[in-house]
């Protein structure tokens, strides 16, 4: 695993975080006509990254990585957005982004975290210890799912 340090994500990053997003899903294989639905899901704004907790993970040479962000909302919290680099994946980038944002929702009182996950990053999050606990419609593509997945927080 490589060094990885995580940091409050910045205005300033949304660019970059918009860039691994739009990486992220083409990885996964999926059409661009897919991707270009998504677009407005897949860019981060400014505003985005003000409204919530937002962290970046940068590797060895300080370059980002992989970001999260996180609705706060005690007792719950949702993750809206947690994507790696596809040149980082396999690399403990998304651990260590879910394991920070996991002790940032229990110091702030959630006891539980949700998210629609990405099919495809489905068995990450059970492997994290998230349980499938539904599936959401899509809001972009009709009659395609995503799996709702729940975390408890001790």
């Amino acid at each position: 695993m490589t060094s990885i340090r995580i940091r409050f994500a910045t205005t300033d990053d949304s660019e970059i975080l918009t860039d691994i997003c739009f990486r992220a899903k083409a990885y996964w294989g999926y059409p661009q006509a897919f991707i270009d639905l998504w677009a407005d899901e897949l860019t981060i704004s400014e505003q985005e990254i003000d409204r919530h907790l937002a962290f970046a993970a940068l590797d060895e040479t300080g370059t980002i990585a992989g970001f999260t962000i996180l609705n706060i909302n005690p007792p719950m919290a949702e993750i809206e957005h947690l994507y790696v680099d596809p040149v980082a994946m396999g690399q403990g980038m998304g651990a260590a982004l879910f394991s920070h944002l996991r002790q940032q929702a229990i110091t702030m009182k959630c006891t539980a975290i949700e998210l629609d996950s990405d099919p495809n990053a489905l068995t990450f999050y059970q492997h994290m210890g998230g349980i499938r606990i539904g599936d959401t419609p899509s809001m972009v593509i009709e009659g395609r799912t995503l799996p709702r997945v729940r975390f408890e927080l001790d």
